[in-house]
């Protein structure tokens, strides 16, 4: 379906105004989710900085907590005892006195004589644990471990039986939970989300119950990340950061599982939400904006296109005038820009035409159609080429006799009528008549329109011509008018055809020794008492489809050597002709 240059225009503009508008929003949409993710990596790296801080400021108390209760006269004489029945009564109110999450106690051996979060645990032998071995060995050690679904930071310090002595008789270990309450008070501090996992399952978070559902399933996807990852948890946008824990002091291994799914880690989430609440403010803004543009856009070419489509439909009526043959009926268009000089030049065109079909119809009067298409085809200047052609001469037989005492008017009009029978005859076989000349009629067959078979052609117009003659004497007869006779002479042969005549006045016709001989035929008529008597090369042409007869070998004036010539026998007209006219 044809679209119409008004809803082009309507299109492109609303086009190039959506276009620009989604552009823009999607440029807006690049720019600010890049800034918001380089701001929210800030914020998770300033998180993670803010926890390991955290940390390690705990590893220091408990570091110098253990260093204080294992010098304390009183807890030195309660572990020298290796009661673990009293000391686990003790160590509850220790722990407390100092405020940490975990107390335990062992003897010189590492077996466990106190642990206050597991009772149970007494008597187990721990030495073989990277902070017990390093504590029975007199160093100080920090670890973490998981305790009862929480990870525990702890220390491990050597309990001597004096401040100087160099022997061991035990290990102090304290130890804070990183649990749901530390990761709150993380929380308080960056802004960002904080959850800790051991293995596959979480055992913090400050997630909303249905993100941290949703993080439990995704935890083993989340552990194995390589830098900051994109989650969606419970329909909420984040982005993530991954950080491994280590001991927060001097490290002496870790009894915490082991393994790249095992291994401690705190997961830190900055919620993207506010930021893109943000963003989708600002496009509904910038749509607001494009949409309103657009409308305005719509408006403008509506008027654009008014002032461009009119002029334009008027050019295509006047095209569509121009195409049917009307070329007296100037467009109007009042437009002062190119579409006006269009007009005017379209108009011009037309005067042009007009002119130039009044000369092709007065020349199609005056000469055949299609020596006046030859002549208008273009610059037309004196000369001509050689062409192979058949000549046709007709001519009146006793003619001025007929005319005398006919009135002028009658005499044309009688004239006329033959001259125009005649001339449709040769018009239905491809001939063109190239003038006339009184009451003859010279006709030119392959010429100027190529025709391969034109001696056949002239033959079979030749016929007809005597069946029109025929015809028109019936009617003569009918009216009381004396019957006409007429002879036809016809030569093939090579002539010069072209425009011929002077600079100012031009005829396109051909010359030759064949047109001569022509004419020669035409009056031997009379002679031999034949209407149509052609030349050898004319018959020589015909291959025997016409019934032909030899009248001899004649001299013909013009020419050295005798001619020999032929007539036409009588039969159905055209007969034997390839194909017939046209």
């Amino acid at each position: 379906m044809a679209i119409s240059l008004r809803a082009k225009i309507l299109i492109s503009s609303l086009g190039l105004v959506l276009v620009l508008l989604v552009a823009s929003s999607y440029v807006l949409n690049i720019l600010v989710k890049g800034q918001v993710r380089r701001t929210a990596e800030a914020d998770l790296r300033r998180t993670r900085t803010v926890f390991d801080a955290n940390r390690a400021q705990r590893a220091r108390h408990l570091v110098a907590d253990s260093r204080l209760l294992s010098a304390d006269y009183a807890f030195r004489s309660l572990v020298s005892t290796y009661d673990p029945a009293t000391l686990r009564s003790a160590a509850q109110g220790f722990r407390q006195t100092l405020g940490s999450d975990l107390l335990a106690v062992t003897d010189e051996r590492g077996i466990l004589l106190a642990w206050t979060d597991d009772p149970g645990r007494a008597g187990a032998n721990v030495a073989d644990t990277p902070w017990a071995a390093a504590a029975l060995a007199g160093d100080e050690a920090t670890d973490l471990l998981a305790e009862e679904g929480a990870i525990v930071q702890l220390t491990a310090v050597p309990v001597r039986p004096a401040a100087v002595a160099p022997d061991v008789m035990g290990v102090l270990v304290l130890g804070f939970r990183l649990d749901d309450r530390v990761a709150r008070e993380l929380k308080q501090l960056t802004d960002s989300e904080v959850s800790l996992a051991v293995g596959g399952r979480l055992v913090a978070s400050t997630l909303a119950p249905a993100a941290r559902e949703a993080l439990g399933r995704r935890l083993p996807e989340v552990r194995a990340a390589r830098g900051p990852l994109d989650l969606d948890l419970g329909g909420e946008r984040f982005l993530g950061l991954v950080a491994p824990l280590a001991p927060a002091g001097p490290a002496a291994g870790s009894t915490a599982p082991q393994g790249p799914g095992a291994a401690p880690v705190a997961i830190i989430l900055h919620s993207l939400e506010p930021a893109l609440a943000g963003l989708r403010r600002l496009q509904r803004g910038l749509w607001l904006v494009g949409l309103t543009a657009a409308g305005l856009a719509v408006g403008a070419s509506v008027l654009i296109s008014k002032g461009i489509t009119e002029p334009v439909r008027h050019l295509v009526e006047g095209t569509r005038r121009v195409a049917a043959g009307v070329y007296d009926a100037p467009i109007v268009v009042r437009a002062r820009d190119e579409l006006g000089t269009l007009a005017e030049a379209f108009n011009g065109m037309m005067t042009d035409l007009l002119d130039r079909e009044r000369v092709r119809s007065l020349m199609q009067k005056v000469v055949s159609k299609e020596i006046a298409e030859e002549m208008l085809r273009g610059p037309v200047e004196l000369g001509g080429e050689e062409r192979e052609a058949t000549i046709l001469f007709c001519d009146i037989r006793d003619f001025t006799a007929w005319t005398e005492g006919m009135p002028p008017k009658a005499l044309v009009r009688q004239l006329n009528a033959y001259l125009t029978a005649m001339a449709a005859a040769i018009d239905a076989q491809r001939g063109v008549v190239d003038k006339f000349i009184g009451d003859a009629v010279m006709a030119l067959f392959g010429v100027p329109v190529p025709d391969p078979d034109h001696p056949a052609h002239a033959v079979a117009a030749a016929q007809a011509m005597v069946a029109r003659l025929d015809a028109l004497n019936a009617e003569r007869g009918g009216a009381g008018l004396a019957p006409l006779r007429m002879g036809i002479g016809i030569a093939t042969g090579t002539v010069v055809a072209g425009t011929m005549g002077s600079a100012d006045r031009l005829n396109y016709t051909v010359v030759g020794d064949v047109v001569n001989l022509a004419s020669r035929l035409e009056g031997l008529t009379k002679t031999y008492g034949a209407p149509i008597i052609i030349s050898e090369a004319t018959h020589a042409r015909l291959a025997g489809r016409f019934g032909t007869r030899t009248l001899g070998e004649v001299e013909v004036k013009g020419k050295r050597e005798a001619v020999r010539i032929f007539t036409v026998e009588p039969g159905p007209v055209g007969a034997g002709r390839p194909g017939g006219g046209s």
